[in-house]
């Protein structure tokens, strides 16, 4: 007696879609026919496509009858979905200089991720991410969410593509401050003659970056000298700010001259001697002279001569 094999046409069940895993995928399934179950490596073997890339019905699975068993069927073959895999990504915000430019992310951030999408990136005011960077604010963004370019503190949230295997992902918030610029502000040395009014006051100052220049500094200037100080030197002193500087302040000094005079400026006093004891000079001591210099009156002590020595 002979048991022939039975001919029969099984079906293979569904197969729900699979993650991208970067190697081949080889899911389980479920074989029946006539109402029956089949086992694998009784009544049929599995073989697998390469099942590795995302695509729709880029996965596949077929099924051939064992030569031995009890079942002879035609190979059959089941077709799935293979579907990205979750991007993640995370950053690192770095602190950086001010530089007059905007924040560099390129430079700046660090980025690990899985997946090959491109990277942008939402800049904020608040660390809940509710607030972007505006051409209002205080950031210098160029756009709304666009990198700031001030002095402050900033956050920053990544967004990934889906590309190729992977789907899209966002980082959490990262924070990062743009520090401040050195800069030295100097008051500029002036010189003036007695009795002129105060100069106006300006300073020179180094570590400029980008467009930057004295506008950006808020400096103001004290000094001791009034109209009318005696002459001799002065110290200038400076304070100033600026919001993307950290400034240091240096002295400068004003010079004030004296004030070279001629006999065509002075005014005798009304009440100086006007004769002495003969003693062989030309010379009269005790003489002052009046003097108007930019509408004020000064006295000045001096002397005067005779035209002869002799009585």
């Amino acid at each position: 007696w002979t048991i022939a094999q039975k001919e029969i046409t099984p079906t293979i069940a569904g197969i729900s879609d699979q993650q991208y895993t970067g190697e081949q995928i080889t899911p389980e399934i479920t074989v029946t026919a006539d109402g029956v179950t089949l086992t694998k490596d009784v009544d049929y073997t599995v073989s697998y496509g390469d099942n590795i890339n995302v695509g729709e019905n880029n996965g596949s699975v077929t099924i051939t009858a064992v030569s031995d068993g009890n079942y002879t069927f035609e190979p059959v073959t089941k077709e799935f979905n293979i579907v990205r895999q979750a991007g993640k990504i995370s950053i690192k915000a770095n602190n950086a200089e001010y530089t007059g430019e905007a924040y560099d992310a390129e430079n700046n951030i660090e980025v690990t991720k899985t997946g090959t999408g491109d990277v942008t990136y939402t800049y904020y005011l608040d660390a809940e991410a509710n607030t972007p960077t505006t051409t209002e604010d205080k950031s210098g963004a160029a756009s709304e969410g666009a990198a700031p370019k001030n002095a402050g503190t900033y956050y920053v949230k990544a967004s990934m593509a889906a590309s190729g295997n992977y789907g899209s992902a966002e980082s959490t918030v990262a924070s990062f401050t743009i520090t401040k610029k050195a800069l030295t502000v100097t008051a500029d040395n002036k010189s003036i003659t007695f009795g002129d009014e105060a100069p106006t006051y300006t300073f020179t100052a180094k570590g400029y970056v980008g467009d930057d220049n004295d506008s950006v500094v808020n400096a103001n200037f004290a000094c001791d000298y009034t109209q009318g100080s005696n002459a001799g030197t002065y110290t200038i002193t400076v304070t100033a700010d600026a919001a993307n500087y950290e400034i240091t302040c240096n002295p400068g000094t004003l010079t004030v001259e004296k004030k070279q005079l001629t006999a065509d400026n002075l005014t005798p006093a009304t009440n100086n001697p006007t004769k002495k004891e003969y003693d062989g000079t030309t010379e009269l001591a005790g003489v002052t002279y009046q003097v108007t210099i930019n509408g004020n009156a000064y006295t000045v002590d001096g002397t005067a001569e005779f035209d002869n020595k002799n009585v």
